[in-house]
């Protein structure tokens, strides 16, 4: 109140000038979007105008790749496998025709060995029947193997106990000419053997050794012989003759680093060694699985 009287009294003094004329109103403007991206300004005093979006502006930058994360845990153990099968237990019989049958827990067996004829002379023998057949001592096997396993069998497939001391074994060296290496002593019965070792031989040798000599040394270049006095009965190698270090061979082997068992069905000794190489069986180094025993079958 008191600002109005002061207005009152300034124009009553002063005086004040007439209220003057209304504005012009202003124009009525409308919006309408064409769909395209731009808009239509329209005014009630006739203008219109297009406004268009400004431009798109650049996207922007990748952002780094985020640290790995941290290592899952462990996957829980997998199953136990199967338990494995339990093995064979299995035991040994000796039969009294010289062959032995192997009886598994399995309810399995086998029979290995060269069983007896019982229709033929099995007088003393290890071996098999037919005793009689051979008219003289024969080498039945020979073991050149590693160090000192060397060995030699003889065998008896006469009918007859035949004394050991007229015999000998021969060496020849190298190709050199037979001389003796030792004397055999003892005596043999029909169908035994005689094992001559070396000394140095390995113990399963030695359980089959019957005379043991360290004179018993040879190689597989050195033809062994079997001699009753001055007369050869059988000959391994050929004497006079050098074949070298890889010895002579003998089907899938040779004379050296192998061992040689005598087929059953040979009933004499050889002296010519183009004959007498295939009458031979042959096994790996140190194999003294049929040391101690010949089978002998002269129906072969």
């Amino acid at each position: 109140m008191r600002n109005f009287r002061a207005l009152t009294l300034f124009c009553f003094v002063l005086g004040c000038g007439t209220q003057g004329p209304d504005g012009a109103d202003g124009n009525a403007c409308s919006v309408t979007d064409n769909g395209d991206g731009t808009a239509t300004l329209t005014c009630s005093d006739g203008t219109e105008e297009v406004l268009s979006s400004g431009t798109r502006g650049e996207d922007g930058a990748a952002g780094e790749t985020g640290a790995d994360g941290p290592d899952g845990l462990p996957g829980p153990d997998g199953e136990d496998g199967a338990n494995g099968k339990d093995g064979r237990d299995c035991s040994v019989t000796q039969n009294d025709d010289g062959t032995a049958t192997i009886t598994c827990t399995d309810g399995t067996s086998t029979t290995i060995g060269v069983g007896v004829d019982s229709s033929q002379d099995t007088t003393g023998g290890n071996g098999g029947g037919c005793f009689g057949a051979a008219s003289d001592l024969i080498i039945s096997e020979y073991i050149e193997g590693s160090s000192y396993n060397k060995a030699i069998e003889i065998f008896n497939g006469t009918s007859n106990t035949v004394t050991l001391n007229g015999y000998t074994l021969q060496r020849g060296t190298n190709g050199g000419a037979l001389t003796t290496m030792l004397q055999l002593s003892g005596s043999l019965e029909p169908g035994e053997v005689h094992v001559v070792c070396n000394g140095g031989a390995n113990a399963e040798i030695i359980a089959q050794c019957d005379q043991s000599s360290g004179a018993l040394t040879f190689n597989g270049n050195d033809a062994v012989a079997l001699n009753r006095g001055s007369v050869t009965l059988d000959v391994v190698g050929q004497p006079g003759q050098d074949p070298g270090a890889a010895g002579w061979s003998v089907s899938t082997g040779s004379t050296t680093d192998y061992t040689l068992v005598r087929k059953s069905n040979i009933t004499s000794g050889s002296t010519n060694w183009s004959e007498g190489a295939s009458q031979w069986d042959v096994y790996e180094e140190n194999n003294v699985y049929y040391l101690g025993t010949h089978g002998f079958d002269c129906d072969e």
